[in-house]
């Protein structure tokens, strides 16, 4: 886990935030509950963040869950993402297949092999199916 210049987040207790490298992006998490429970993904809306599950985290968690929401690529925190001007930038890096393959390198990098519940909200609902509908042997619901 990684440090950053970014002050933290004002998160209510029981809501850890951290940085996670991986190949490509460093992924800005908020985390709950106990990473040796089952895990719960949470992929945040447009124009949101991954701090807009921070009021649901806990009691998802209390009932016996790994809860943990990302700023996902283009968004907020995480980096790593092509930054080029948008006439320069390669839109197919943010494609849904990219998303997906986003979910996985981070579920992965969390040493999980599988998710119980991907949850969305807003945009990320269109990626949370896509990442059920994508990969049903990790997105287990």
């Amino acid at each position: 886990m990684s440090v950053s210049q970014h002050p933290p987040l004002p998160l209510p207790p029981g809501i850890n935030e951290y940085y996670l490298p991986s190949h490509d992006l460093t992924y800005h998490v908020l985390a709950a509950g106990n990473p040796k429970k089952p895990l719960i993904l949470c992929l945040h809306g447009f124009p949101e963040l991954a701090f807009s599950w921070r009021k649901i985290m806990p009691a998802i968690a209390a009932e016996g869950y790994y809860v943990v929401a990302y700023d996902q690529r283009g968004y907020g925190y995480t980096t790593g993402w092509d930054t080029r001007k948008y006439a320069d930038v390669d839109l197919h890096s943010f494609s849904v297949t990219r998303v997906v393959r986003d979910a996985v390198i981070l579920v992965n990098a969390l040493g999980y092999k599988e998710v119980a519940c991907v949850i969305g909200h807003d945009f990320g609902a269109v990626g949370s199916s896509m990442c059920a509908v994508m990969r049903p042997d990790i997105f287990k619901s």
